[in-house]
């Protein structure tokens, strides 16, 4: 019984591609994630300013400094998701 061997395609050295059964025409629908930030700071000047500084569009990152100790600092961010639900993160930023 003589063995058959498999026959592979070369692609490296045909003109058609392991692609070429797909559209290049077709488009598909992109739909850019944005994620919107709350960043809660202890410090009310140094920090925000710092954070601001970042080259990030204004309407994806809300900088809030409250000059609060770090303990109420954590509680802060709760009470702002209850009066406002649009920020995806929140980020507290605080020194030791």
């Amino acid at each position: 019984m003589a063995k058959q061997k498999a026959s592979k395609k070369n692609y490296k050295n045909s003109r058609k591609s392991k692609y070429s059964h797909y559209s290049r025409n077709e488009t598909v629908a992109i739909r850019e994630v944005i994620e919107r930030f709350l960043i809660v700071c202890e410090g009310e000047e140094t920090e925000p300013n710092y954070l601001r500084s970042f080259r990030v569009p204004k309407d994806v990152i809300d900088v809030r400094g409250l000059g609060e100790e770090p303990s109420k600092l954590v509680k802060e961010p709760i009470k702002i998701r209850d009066k406002e639900d649009n920020n995806d993160l929140v980020w507290c930023v605080f020194d030791n």
